[in-house]
C-alpha cells in the first residue's frame, strides 16, 4: 500500500473519529432504526460541545483520539466534518427515504 493511500485513510479515521465526538457530545445523533445508523443534525446541538468532549479525551489520554497530532488537528478536524454535510436533516435519513419511496 503506498503512503498517499495509508494517509487518505488515516484522514477517514479521524474523520470518523470526530463524528463519534459529534455524536457523544450530542451535537448529532446516529439513526435508532435498525440497519439505517445515518449521522442525523437536528440542529439542536454546539459544536463547542464537542471541541470541550475532545480536548478532554485527550487530556485523559483516551485511545479514541490518539491519532490526532495535536489538539488543534482534533478541533480542526471536528469543525471539517461538521460543516461537511455528512449528517443530514432526519427527514433526510437513508431508512426515512427509504419509506417514504416505498409508499
Amino acid at each position: 500500500m503506498g503512503a498517499t493511500k495509508r494517509l487518505m485513510e488515516h484522514r477517514d479515521y479521524l474523520e470518523s473519529v470526530a463524528a463519534d465526538i459529534l455524536v457523544r457530545a450530542k451535537v448529532w445523533r446516529r439513526c435508532p432504526n435498525a440497519g439505517c445508523g445515518d449521522l442525523i443534525d437536528d440542529g439542536g446541538g454546539d459544536v463547542t460541545d464537542a471541541y470541550k468532549l475532545g480536548n478532554y479525551l485527550i487530556s485523559q489520554k483516551d485511545p479514541l483520539v490518539e491519532g490526532f497530532e495535536s489538539r488543534r488537528d482534533m478541533t480542526d478536524t471536528i469543525k471539517a466534518v461538521h460543516e461537511s454535510g455528512r449528517a443530514v436533516d432526519r427527514s433526510n435519513c437513508t431508512c426515512q427515504r427509504i419509506w417514504r419511496d416505498n409508499m
